[in-house]
């Protein structure tokens, strides 16, 4: 069908819509096992939908890190929308970054107490424990990545200066 049709990009533009209504399901609560059987037949354009699909599955993570999902649904979602053939290692990342949300979590809280500390040096490895996909707490991170550089480097200018002042 695809491939003697004389408009792709129509063709490719209903395949999208396709995809996007799948993905609404997999987010109801209508969603049940017939679903799959209904939007299974997507799995011929993997070439066309794999970046999107695997697009979907990090927005989940990112929604659940940011509070919209339980873990439970998190997780549920992800099976959902990843049925796909070629999702199989892209879930199991992606429910390693969900069950991973509580290091991430403990990383920042102890990264902000630790510069509170003026442990700088220890605060910029907590910091970097944070996921990625924790976009409110990494880009936070960050920024106090940034402050502990620039806190630790006048710390250690101002103590250089004093034992120059010594001598």
């Amino acid at each position: 069908f695809y491939s003697n049709s004389d408009n792709k990009n129509s063709e490719i533009d209903y395949l999208q819509t396709h995809l996007e209504e799948y993905f609404t399901v997999c987010f109801s609560q209508d969603y049940n096992d017939d679903i799959w059987q209904k939007y299974r037949g997507l799995e011929i354009f993997n070439e066309h939908i794999k970046d999107r699909v695997l697009s979907e599955l990090d927005n989940v993570v990112i929604r659940f890190y940011n509070g919209e999902f339980s873990e439970d649904d998190a997780k549920a979602y992800l099976s959902r929308i990843g049925k796909f053939s070629f999702a199989k290692e892209k879930i199991s990342d992606c429910i390693k970054e969900i069950k991973n949300k509580n290091a991430s979590d403990n990383a920042y809280l102890k990264g902000v107490e630790l510069f509170n500390n003026k442990e700088y040096e220890k605060a910029v490895i907590e910091f970097r424990k944070v996921e990625t996909k924790d976009t409110q707490k990494y880009n936070s991170a960050l920024e106090g990545i940034k402050y502990c550089k620039e806190y630790w480097g006048n710390e250690e200018i101002k103590r250089a200066q004093e034992m120059i002042d010594a001598f």
